[in-house]
């Protein structure tokens, strides 16, 4: 069973997977204007809750992380031999060698130095990035996508053996996890809704990750690299009458919206009344 946090964005949803928590828990969003700050938010490291790393350490257990960026000082470090952080970079077959050498107490390079754990970790972690890479280039339908997931399962299976050898097999628990899926659907629709929009008689601001907006629009969009946007509505936009009319103008065949996923948010502190979200997507 898969079950998303926010929506399916890398680091968003890397740090439910570190911590067990939802975004309202460990704070890491993407792609949203924080109306407290004024800034649209892009991707980031932050993280409000405690990781399984920093959990583990707290007992006195120890951990290993290589490459596994998301709880990098967060529970392992470079150069801690029992709460070990390690980049070595490359494919996840360069990857899997470092965790077998971390399992077998070999030195491995940890920001420069060369580090031996104590110990076989009670939590090894390793980062594969190579499914997602190819997709990005090739595509899901990429004809290459299933010799590399087969070339991903043998090296998997290396990481097993490893555990067989050391007789540590019986004893270990394997967790396969990912961020999110692949889709072939590109085609930007950005136009349509900023224009469908305007055409209402409201300001509009595509504001990307970092930006703020200017002074006095209306409608502040945040847009994500697939066809999900975050939509703030302020001022006059943000009057029920007014955003009804902008959600049933985003729903009209031509808007681009109604194949889309556009989260309208109100932000009308003067009003006295907090945030309110809705979702207006699919009609």
């Amino acid at each position: 069973m898969a079950e998303a946090t926010f929506h399916t964005v890398s680091n968003p949803c890397r740090a439910s997977m570190s911590t067990g928590a939802y975004p309202e828990v460990h704070g890491n969003v993407a792609y949203v204007f924080d109306p407290v700050s004024g800034r649209a938010r892009g991707q980031s490291r932050f993280l409000a809750a405690e990781t399984i790393a920093e959990t583990l350490a707290a007992e006195g257990r120890t951990v290993a992380s290589v490459q596994w960026y998301m709880i990098q000082d967060h529970g392992v470090r470079y150069g801690d031999p029992e709460h070990l952080y390690v980049q070595p970079g490359g494919g996840f077959g360069q990857r899997v060698d470092v965790a077998i050498d971390i399992l077998n107490l070999r030195p491995v390079d940890s920001g420069g130095q060369q580090v031996t754990v104590p110990k076989i970790p009670d939590l090894l972690a390793v980062y594969s990035s190579d499914l997602d890479g190819l997709g990005h280039y090739e595509g899901p339908a990429s004809p290459n996508i299933a010799a590399l997931l087969a070339e991903h399962d043998r090296r998997l299976g290396r990481l097993v053996q490893a555990t067989k050898d050391l007789g540590i097999h019986r004893d270990t628990a394997f967790l396969l996890t990912g961020d999110h899926g692949m889709t072939a659907w590109n085609r930007g629709c950005l136009p349509q809704v900023v224009g469908a929009v305007e055409a209402l008689g409201h300001t509009v601001q595509v504001v990307p990750g970092g930006g703020s907006p200017a002074a006095g629009v209306e409608v502040i969009i945040v847009p994500d690299a697939v066809r999900v946007g975050d939509i703030t509505l302020r001022g006059a936009a943000a009057e029920p009458r007014a955003r009804a009319r902008i959600k049933a103008a985003l729903r009209r065949p031509g808007s681009g919206a109604g194949r889309t996923a556009a989260r309208a948010r109100c932000c009308c502190p003067a009003r006295g009344s907090g945030p309110a979200s809705a979702r207006a997507g699919p009609g």
